[in-house]
């Protein structure tokens, strides 16, 4: 089941004073009656600002995430759905996150950049949004094109993590020792979840579980073991010296259950990664769940919920990570861990 949506309003406290929602108006908003005066919400859903006055800083130790508004015209539900999650990352210790988005590649830097002219409120979070696809889609128009044709998630996450890779590996058999002395890159920020059908995993397999077997895997079999007519595969032994900050695990399976950390041991000490965002597809549109640092999870939809986040109820912890697999009528395509600090 899916959370229960209610119509989408107009304003987030992101947005600079007076600022349209974008160029062109949401279809959904437009059916909307604009109210005169701001709608007051329920003490429980107030959306708390960040942004105080002039020598007045606002303080509020709850941060209620806040959403990206779908543009109708250009068709933005993929950008809004990963970008929620990751600007709602970001909000939590801008700082550290400002330098991560850097480090890991020069649009998710802008788009750290960006998000803090909207907390300025010289910027709207859509104009965020919209810099940042009009870079990729002047790079790769035919990847990131405008209209209803859309992109994939996965194009979005290998745009925004550009290829580096944080392990190193070196293969050798088990059975006679054999190694071909040659040292293989492993591990990058943006990855692709695909099950190896000579790998017999076990039902409802984890992450954890599948990128143990990818840093493991070796690649082809031992030939000097197969002059003696004996197969033995080769494995992988992989050193990691350090592990992003942030991964994208793209998936096209039903079978794949999330754990609420991954663990990395990265010079014999463990690196724990989080699970902080799950993004969902399905009906040609693109929706995201974001889990913020205290394990609540919140829904969004830039059609339905406009830019407002909904906290699940029921969801106060992660315990059932396997009905974490679908969201209403769409089905998980993605998943987002980060580091905690």
């Amino acid at each position: 089941m899916g959370p229960r949506v209610p119509e989408p309003i107009s304003y987030s406290e992101w947005r600079p004073s007076g600022a349209s929602i974008s160029k062109r108006k949401n279809a959904i908003l437009e059916n909307t009656e604009t109210p005169t005066k701001r709608q007051k919400l329920n003490a429980s859903e107030q959306v708390p600002s960040t942004i105080g006055t002039v020598g007045q800083p606002f303080v509020n130790p709850r941060i209620v995430p806040v959403g990206f508004v779908w543009d109708s015209v250009d068709y933005s539900c993929g950008y809004d759905a990963t970008f929620t999650i990751l600007a709602n990352l970001w909000l939590e210790n801008r700082a550290r996150w400002s330098a991560n988005f850097t480090f890991l590649g020069t649009n998710l830097g802008s788009l750290g950049v960006n998000l803090q002219r909207v907390i300025d409120r010289s910027f709207s979070l859509e104009q965020a949004r919209d810099i940042i696809r009009r870079k990729m889609h002047s790079t790769h128009p035919a990847l990131f094109p405008y209209g209803p044709n859309g992109t994939s998630i996965d194009r979005i996450a290998d745009n925004l993590l550009p290829s580096h890779h944080y392990g190193n590996g070196r293969q050798h058999c088990p059975l006679c020792g054999f190694s071909d002395g040659k040292t293989y890159s492993i591990l990058e920020s943006a990855m692709s979840v695909t099950l190896d059908p000579s790998i017999e995993y076990p039902q409802g397999v984890t992450i954890q579980e599948w990128l143990n077997s990818v840093v493991s895997r070796g690649r082809g079999w031992c030939q000097r073991c197969r002059l003696r007519g004996v197969r033995s595969k080769l494995v992988m032994r992989t050193k990691f010296d350090s592990v992003s900050p942030l991964m994208i695990f793209s998936i096209d399976h039903a079978r794949l259950k999330f754990n609420e950390y991954i663990i990395f041991d990265c010079n014999n000490l463990p690196v724990r990664l989080r699970l902080r965002g799950i993004i969902y597809g399905g009906q040609a549109h693109f929706t995201s769940r974001f889990v913020d640092k205290e394990g609540v999870m919140w829904f969004h939809d830039g059609i339905t919920t406009a830019s407002r986040c909904l906290e699940e109820v029921g969801y106060r912890s992660i315990l059932d990570l396997l009905s974490l697999q679908r969201c209403g009528d769409k089905h998980a395509v993605a998943v987002v861990y980060a580091k905690e600090y």
